[in-house]
């Protein structure tokens, strides 16, 4: 497995003013935007190509792509019309004939992602789903639902209300068997992970990331974590708010 589909090109609206001019992928986290931090986790997997959608302030991503400098192919696929991650994910898996990796990139991950693919190889799963416990009051997020042997019942899509304790949910990244791809139905399908794999919730194969991980959905959690800027107001520093 050598190849990553980076999903990039989603408005973000929950983290508005904050990605009212930048995308959640190109916002900074102690100095460094979170795509940054992606890559040199990918890198550091030993990872060789990164497919990236874009469709959010364009130039903004291919000047952060122009200036990246590792060891990663990239390759963009820019969407002047967004397409969904479902139909995302079907296009630019095409032709690839061996196992690949969807990730969700306004994410920061930082666990050992060649433990994930060996489960997945055990498994023979046509397709492996990081899970996570989430922190309390969170919402929004796709919960998996799981057997006491640990295999995934059922998955609710995007629930909106609020968990009164950890609970199972997606971390937005899978291991994808290129016959899956198959199983994505581009007439009902927008989203891959809310849509797609909650219809084929029997093909899939869980696995727990206790650490890693951190996820963000509202500006008040970013501002929390950010340890660039000190308040709301210094990162518009240079913008225009209004």
């Amino acid at each position: 497995m050598s190849t990553v589909i980076l999903l990039c090109g989603g408005l973000n609206i929950e983290l508005r003013p904050f990605t009212d001019y930048t995308p959640k992928c190109l916002l900074p986290i102690k100095n460094k935007t979170i795509l940054e931090w992606n890559l040199e986790w990918l890198e550091k997997n030993n990872f060789k190509n990164v497919i990236i959608n874009e469709s959010f302030c364009i130039p903004q991503m291919e000047l952060a792509i122009k200036k990246y400098k590792g060891s990663l192919k990239i390759q963009q696929r820019t969407e002047k019309i967004l397409l969904g991650t479902a139909q995302s994910v079907y296009e630019y898996s095409f032709g690839l004939d061996e196992d690949f990796l969807v990730i969700n990139g306004d994410n920061l991950y930082n666990f050992d992602l060649r433990k994930m693919y060996e489960s997945h190889l055990k498994t023979n799963a046509n397709c492996t789903v990081a899970i996570h416990d989430t922190t309390k009051h969170e919402k929004n997020k796709s919960v998996v639902k799981l057997t006491e042997n640990g295999m995934i019942e059922k998955i609710i899509p995007r629930s909106n209300f609020k968990f009164k304790k950890p609970t199972a949910v997606f971390a937005g990244v899978g291991v994808v068997k290129p016959k899956f791809r198959e199983q994505i139905n581009l007439r009902k399908d927008v989203d891959f992970w809310s849509n797609t794999l909650s219809r084929k919730s029997e093909q899939l194969m869980p696995y727990k990331i206790n650490e890693g991980l951190t996820c963000f959905n509202s500006p008040s959690e970013y501002n929390r974590i950010n340890e660039t800027y000190r308040t709301i107001d210094h990162f518009f520093i240079g913008h225009e708010r209004y």
